[in-house]
């Protein structure tokens, strides 16, 4: 179930961008810039994931507000995880809209490849930030990906 979800997450991600060069080819940039496009898009996808976000997590939300009703958690514990969100928040629009940004300068194909790379550079420094060691199958799946 989890590889049909990564594998309809890179769809929609690849669509994405298909959309993104035809709407440009109709719609030149001084009608709609990157970044409003890039707002409309965030916009729709978080309208469209709303619903079923919350009905698939409406009992881990439950037990969530349970858990903080007790105050088990201190004001740190959650203004660290807020500003996590925020950071992870930021980090994200950053990268779609610099995706947006790029793929209105180079083809859809170049754009995949370079997405590619992407890939391998995160697994890559992730795995050194957080101390992993890359064992030989996981050096397989990071060439898999390419």
């Amino acid at each position: 179930t989890s590889s049909c979800i990564v594998f309809l997450a890179n769809l929609c991600f690849s669509f994405r961008g298909l959309h993104q060069k035809l709407f440009r080819s109709t719609f030149p940039v001084t009608i709609v810039d990157d970044l409003n496009l890039q707002y409309r898009m965030q916009q729709i996808g978080c309208l469209l994931l709303s619903i079923p976000a919350v009905l698939g997590t409406s009992s881990l939300l439950s037990r969530a507000l349970q858990y903080f009703s007790m105050e088990r958690v201190t004001i740190r514990l959650l203004l660290r995880y807020l500003m996590l969100c925020l950071v992870n928040g930021v980090a994200f629009a950053s990268y779609n809209l610099s995706s947006t940004t790029i793929l209105t300068r180079i083809s859809v194909v170049h754009h995949a490849a370079l997405n590619c790379i992407r890939r391998v550079f995160a697994i890559v420094v992730t795995s050194i930030v957080f101390g992993l060691q890359i064992t030989f199958l996981q050096i397989g799946g990071i060439t898999v990906s390419v």
